[in-house]
Parts: structure tokens; C-alpha cells; sequence
């Protein structure tokens, strides 16, 4: 699959080129290991980034003869876990950087919030809306480097990876 000469793939305007990142990089695997372990390995990727906040839920506990098996267990067994496994979407991707942006926006908004956001907002678009949460904590500097980052990480796209920006950008 070659994007920079290939035909426009987001023409549909489901995604954006960002969007295309895990599933650019599966082909790309694909091409060298085959069908199957490819599917395997992103299956595998998707579960551990849906299970990120059992895990960390598991790290956090209070006591410390409890199993791992109960926190996996009901973190596979949950609804949007399932869903998002059984149809291999993306979005799951997004799991751990808000994870790391809810643990960290109550302690101390930094750098690491502003980063999270703009890799969420890299998958989704949607997801910049998160650094409204850093208004509410008075970081409107970060509220500004994180609404920028996530413009320029879905918008330069278009204009890099395709022969016609214009066509890419109409509404």
C-alpha cells in the first residue's frame, strides 16, 4: 500500500490520514509475515491497549495477595472490550493515552497530558476536545499547545501524504 502514489483512501471521510497509522502498519506487516500472525499481532496489541486500565487498577491495589485473573478477566468480559475486539477497531489504540491523561490531569497537567492528548487526537480527532479538561485546571498554555498539536498531527497529513491536498480538505 503506498500512500504517497497510491489512490486516495480517505476520499470517504471516515478517517483521517492519521486514523490510518495501525492499519498502514499491519499491511506493511502483513507483506512480511502473513495473514494470520499479523491479525494475531494486532489482536494481541488491541487486547493489551483495552486492558491497560485493569492493569493498572492491578498495580494500584491496596492489597497485595489478590491475582491478576480477576482484573483481566473483567476487563476481557466488558462490553466495549468485546465490541471493539470483534470488529479489530482502531479506537482501542486510544486506551492508554487516556489512561495516562486521566491519572495524570488531577496531579499536575504537564507536558505528558499535552502529549497524550495529541496521541489520542492522532486516532481520533475527536478526542482533542479532552484538552478542555486542562481549562478547567487553568493550563492555558497547555490547553494551547495541545489544541495546535492535534490540528497540525490530523491536517499536515493531507497535505503531505497526497498528490491533491484540495480534494482531501473539501467538506
Amino acid at each position: 500500500m503506498d500512500f504517497l502514489k497510491g489512490p486516495d483512501l480517505w476520499a470517504s471521510g471516515n478517517y483521517s490520514p492519521t486514523g490510518f497509522i495501525p492499519h498502514f502498519i499491519s499491511s506493511e506487516l502483513k507483506k512480511l509475515i502473513g495473514h494470520r500472525p499479523t491479525l494475531l499481532i494486532y489482536l494481541t496489541l488491541l487486547l493489551f491497549s483495552l486492558l491497560t486500565p485493569a492493569l493498572y487498577v492491578y498495580k494500584r491495589r491496596e492489597s497485595s495477595n489478590q491475582s491478576v485473573l480477576p482484573f483481566l478477566i473483567i476487563g476481557i468480559t466488558s462490553v466495549p472490550v468485546i465490541f471493539t475486539l470483534d470488529r479489530g477497531n482502531s479506537v482501542g489504540f486510544v486506551v492508554p493515552w487516556l489512561l495516562i491523561f486521566a491519572t495524570r490531569l488531577n496531579k499536575n497537567p504537564d507536558w505528558v497530558v499535552t502529549a497524550s492528548i495529541i496521541a489520542a487526537a492522532a486516532i481520533r480527532p475527536n478526542f482533542a476536545l479532552l484538552a478542555i479538561g486542562l481549562l478547567a485546571f487553568g493550563q492555558i498554555k497547555q490547553f494551547v499547545y495541545s489544541v495546535l498539536g492535534s490540528i497540525a498531527i490530523n491536517v499536515l497529513p493531507f497535505f503531505i501524504v497526497t498528490n491533491n491536498p484540495v480534494s482531501n480538505i473539501k467538506l
